[in-house]
């Protein structure tokens, strides 16, 4: 590879990571995939049309599964705009190139019901049962990942203005609002229980010995609280349910967007579509025309 390209590439990488702001790994993965198209090619960046971008993608994706080749297709959408955003060249060929469809993840939320029966089946008054509960209450209030949940310090917390300090993927940062009753559970936290664990660290939630509780700890404890009181779900189910809560009360989709750290509006846009299947069964459940009344 020439070095121009090798620049071109390098200086693509920081786009995307002080612009764009992307993960580490989405990172690596889209420099990658420029690097391979680049190295594919026999004629200038200047010069490349859409074809040439669709022979790479059906040689690179022989035998690959649909969603593979559609993350390849993303990869190369995002280089093409920064050479059009950085005049390289004054078109951007990749808008011209047939997209591979894949049907959309299947978000599961949890109803208020199953949140309330797993945060309450969380019992007992000694330190480790209530940093559980506030824990996993602090999860579903500020929508957190399971990663930013296991990073959090005691500085993060601002108990006057009831907000949460978030770093999430790509050292993204936002501020999250906290909910009345995990503000609550906070305070006891912080009062009885983690004094009493003896922390050994600035992080906020600590195992029995002291230390920073890990991703590891927080996902076994979660499975172990699931199976106990018989609600299928997942950590991360909990932030799904916390967008799909929030949106289902009225939150505009772009504050949703904020409060969950998404970079694409677009992610935040699947919620919507769980919100129109509650919609459906609705319609289905009460509109006088629908075949499920008919038929009762």
């Amino acid at each position: 590879m020439s070095p121009a390209y090798s620049d071109l590439l390098d200086a693509y990488a920081s786009h995307l990571l002080i612009e764009r702001r992307l993960a580490k790994a989405t990172i690596e993965s889209y420099k990658r995939e420029a690097r391979l198209f680049l190295q594919s090619l026999d004629k200038e960046i200047e010069d490349v049309d859409a074809s040439d971008i669709e022979a790479y993608i059906s040689k690179r994706g022989n035998g690959l599964c649909p969603r593979t080749v559609s993350r390849i297709q993303t990869s190369l959408a995002s280089f093409f705009r920064y050479i059009q955003d950085e005049d390289i060249r004054p078109d951007n060929p990749d808008l011209l190139v047939m997209k591979t469809k894949v049907s959309r993840p299947m978000i599961k939320a949890m109803d208020y019901d199953d949140v309330d029966k797993l945060l309450d089946s969380i019992k007992g008054e000694d330190p480790l049962s209530i940093r559980d509960r506030t824990l996993f209450e602090l999860i579903y209030s500020c929508g957190l990942r399971i990663s930013e949940a296991a990073s959090l310090k005691l500085s993060d917390l601002d108990l006057r203005q009831a907000s949460l300090r978030v770093i999430g993927k790509g050292d993204k940062e936002r501020r999250v609002p906290i909910g009345q009753v995990a503000m609550e559970r906070l305070d006891q936290y912080l009062r009885y229980s983690r004094p009493l664990l003896k922390p050994k660290c600035s992080s906020l939630f600590i195992g029995r010995r002291g230390n920073k509780l890990t991703r590891a700890e927080i996902w076994k404890r979660f499975s172990q609280i699931r199976e106990a009181c018989g609600v299928n779900a997942k950590v991360h189910t909990l932030r799904h349910s916390y967008a799909t809560h929030m949106l289902r009360g009225g939150a505009d989709l772009r504050v949703v967007q904020e409060l969950l750290g998404h970079s694409d509006l677009r992610t935040t846009q699947i919620y919507t579509h769980v919100d129109n299947d509650d919609l459906k069964r609705e319609f289905l459940k009460h509109h006088p025309l629908s075949k499920e009344r008919k038929d009762d």
